[in-house]
């Protein structure tokens, strides 16, 4: 069934192509009168028909157009045109992150690593200028022909400094359940850039895992275990990735905000640091200490290499035999006494680490019901007040594609 926007006019675009459909739009490829490509955000008629949903579409394209910056998509105009409500956008060739890792899966930690750092940039200036993206999805991420990462569709932004009309009751929750900060989750009404920092945490978990960490088939379910667990290691879903991003991403997945990573500008400074030294520690292999004249490898499948034999120590003169007697008999009485102290501390250290590990476990115990009694709380209350407005539509085939925990992102509006 064809678009019924397809071949028409909208001001002075023409609308070519239907590129994708997203929670608060269609997505078009269209054309202007001086032959440039752009991409129209369409608002659908039945959001059209209502003034909050009009005025939240409004300020995407008005905030969207002040924030000039290479890693931000650029807004060029926002118009109606016979009840038609559009913003025209820079229009990028490369599609989505969610595409690409739709199409290649786990991405190698240095390509992930640019990409994530890429929209950190974008997000460091759109909170320098006050606004909160509150949708940081794989699907909001844009690729352009350079491969160059820019945030799109802001259409869920918030002030910082308060200045907005609510256009939400408080209680009410906004964004993709998949991305969203447990203070979204909550529907807190002060949610800041550390909600946008949670969310890019989880886009660069799955660009190197390809999991996304989230479990039920419901917002409510996932909301519920956004707000009592934290993601698994990722080192156990992606054992090659390196311990500076591991840390880095579970720096950013912190569920209190007050002791996660807070600023834009320092994640995009750490990976910037990490791609500065990423290239270089990829080829370097363990040294090993090897017996003279046997053939060792470097790394699994290299070539055989024999060990340097020109700097083994002359030998020394033959000593008398009875010196060589005594000296023996001292350095066994040596060895014996230093392995009864071996002994005596492995045997002392391990009472005390079991010790330690009984008391550690039944505080553990004892946070996991405290953790348990107030999720508990957060869920009942969540059940009776908590509204969750979708933001984006799914194929039924897409939520029975893998098994809780290793289920892709939810596809949103293909880039453009």
């Amino acid at each position: 069934m064809s678009d019924p926007l397809v071949g028409r006019r909208l001001g002075k675009f023409t609308v070519e192509q239907k590129l994708g459909q997203g929670g608060m739009g269609a997505v078009y490829r269209a054309r202007d009168n001086l032959g440039r490509v752009v991409a129209l955000k369409v608002l659908p008629p039945h959001f059209a028909a209502q003034p909050e949903w009009v005025e939240r579409f409004r300020r995407e394209a008005s905030r969207a157009a002040l924030l000039d910056h290479p890693n931000i998509v650029a807004v060029y105009e926002a118009d109606a045109v016979d009840g038609h409500h559009y913003i025209a956008m820079q229009f990028m060739e490369g599609g989505s992150l969610d595409g690409l890792l739709q199409r290649r899966g786990a991405l190698p930690p240095a390509e992930a690593a640019r990409l994530v750092r890429d929209a950190a940039r974008g997000l460091a200036r759109a909170h320098q200028q006050g606004v909160v993206h509150r949708d940081i999805k794989p699907a909001n991420i844009l690729l352009g022909p350079g491969g160059e990462a820019r945030l799109g569709d802001f259409g869920l932004v918030k002030s910082m400094e308060g200045g907005d009309q609510p256009l939400t009751q408080t209680g009410v929750v906004l964004g993709t359940p998949h991305y969203m900060a447990p203070e979204q989750c909550e529907g807190l009404p002060d949610i800041d850039g550390r909600a946008d920092l949670y969310a890019l945490g989880l886009v660069l978990y799955q660009a190197l895992s390809n999991v996304l960490p989230v479990k039920g088939t419901t917002p409510l379910q996932i909301i519920r275990h956004r707000l009592e667990e934290d993601p698994p290691a990722l080192s156990s879903l992606a054992p090659g990735t390196p311990r500076a991003l591991v840390d880095l991403v579970h720096a950013l997945l912190v569920r209190d905000r007050d002791r996660r990573l807070g600023r834009a500008e320092d994640l995009a400074a750490r990976l910037d640091a990490f791609l500065a030294g990423a290239a270089p520690a990829t080829d370097l292999a363990p040294v090993a200490a090897v017996p003279t004249g046997k053939l060792v490898r470097a790394s699994a499948g290299g070539p055989p290499v024999l060990p340097d034999l020109r700097a083994a120590p002359p030998a020394r003169p033959p000593a008398r035999a009875a010196a060589r007697r005594g000296g023996a008999r001292w350095a066994l009485a040596l060895v014996g006494c230093g392995l009864l102290a071996f002994v005596g501390l492995c045997l002392v250290g391990g009472v005390l680490g079991h010790l330690a590990e009984q008391a550690e476990q039944a505080e553990e115990e004892r946070a996991k019901q405290e953790r348990q009694r107030e999720a508990e709380r957060v869920h009942e209350a969540l059940r009776r007040e908590l509204q969750v407005v979708p933001l984006e539509t799914h194929d039924d085939d897409d939520d029975d594609d893998g098994p809780p925990g290793r289920r892709r992102g939810r596809r949103g509006a293909p880039g453009w």
